[in-house]
């Protein structure tokens, strides 16, 4: 780590539990919405919400290993 940045320490378990909540949160929206929603233009060009959507889970997913 370079000698100007610092840590952020953040306990494990609260992160977990909102990170969670956040993911379930998201997924609850995702299943609510319509086929014509998901493709529905999102404000960055030439992608759909459905585009966004699965770009934000393939992500994680590939994160998580």
């Amino acid at each position: 780590m370079s000698p100007t940045m610092s840590r952020t320490i953040v306990p494990r378990e609260p992160a977990i539990e909102a990170l969670t909540a956040v993911w379930a949160s998201v997924h609850r929206l995702a299943d609510s919405l319509t086929d014509e929603q998901w493709e529905h233009p999102s404000t960055l060009p030439g992608w759909s919400v459905g585009d966004i959507v699965t770009h934000v889970f393939t992500t994680e997913l590939m994160l998580l290993g």
